[in-house]
């Protein structure tokens, strides 16, 4: 009893020191520049490799009212520095078709990583809209033949575990294959969804703007190091430790709450 007693005199200490935790490792954890970065393994130094498909059997499938209709047209290999991920398939989606491209990778490789200029101080890279999007003010330039934003379609449940790993700092190659996609509604569409809809996937780094995103029929994803590690644990610690605590604390009103029901 002299022990609950005493826990319950730091609580609040206890959650202060949780919370500072989740706040430090939150914004560390998604931070591709840190110093928290391992050493980059050879594969991020390369140029994704494409080639031409043996047979472009369509791959077809269902999925949310949709049917799709996905026409391969180079095997695809692709390594480097995740810098940028935004996952499309969440509540507010205005779209069923956000339920199969569920997430944008944006990746860096090959010269952006030689030359440091992932690292640039002044360097900002957002997603919105399908897009990844970046601006700097001075240092190393990043060549734009060197990144891209990749529209991942995932079928297979280990994969997708794998993806949901994934976050910025990761060191990763996805294998797969580059398709043009068509979804056919099977029903009435939504209010912001087509009845047909299509969509082409970029078949060289050389492009840029509207249509220059890679749609990758992911059959592989390999994490080769994972990023920021130290700030990954101390988020969780803190996420963990302030849930922790709140349960204590609504354990606490409960009991308080039985015990004056019962008049003691």
């Amino acid at each position: 009893m002299n022990l609950f007693l005493k826990l319950e005199q730091y609580r609040s200490r206890v959650f202060f020191l949780f919370l500072v935790c989740a706040v430090v490792g939150y914004f560390g954890k998604d931070n591709f520049k840190s110093s928290a970065i391992p050493e980059m393994v050879p594969e991020v130094f390369t140029e994704p490799i494409q080639m031409p498909v043996v047979s472009k059997d369509p791959i077809r499938f269902e999925k949310d009212g949709f049917s799709y209709t996905l026409t391969p047209l180079y095997n695809y290999t692709i390594s480097g520095l995740v810098v940028h991920r935004m996952d499309y398939d969440v509540w507010y989606s205005l779209s069923r078709t956000d339920k199969t491209f569920t997430t944008d990778v944006c990746m860096l490789w090959g010269d952006n990583i030689k030359t440091g200029a992932y690292k640039n101080e002044t360097l900002k890279i957002d997603q919105d809209f399908r897009f990844c999007l970046f601006n700097y003010q001075s240092g190393p330039p990043l060549k734009n033949e060197a990144l891209s934003n990749n529209h991942l379609i995932i079928r297979d449940a280990d994969v997708k575990r794998i993806n949901n790993e994934i976050s910025p700092g990761d060191q990763i190659r996805i294998t797969g294959k580059l398709v043009n996609v068509r979804a056919v509604s099977e029903g009435e569409p939504g209010k912001y969804e087509p009845k047909t809809a299509e969509w082409t996937t970029s078949t060289t780094r050389l492009d840029s703007s509207g249509g220059a995103c890679e749609i990758l029929y992911v059959e592989k994803i390999e994490i080769l190091k994972k990023g920021n590690a130290p700030y990954h644990t101390l988020y969780n610690i803190g996420k963990d430790g302030v849930l922790l605590v709140i349960l204590w604390l609504f354990v606490q009103f409960i009991r308080s709450v039985i015990l004056t029901r019962r008049g003691m």
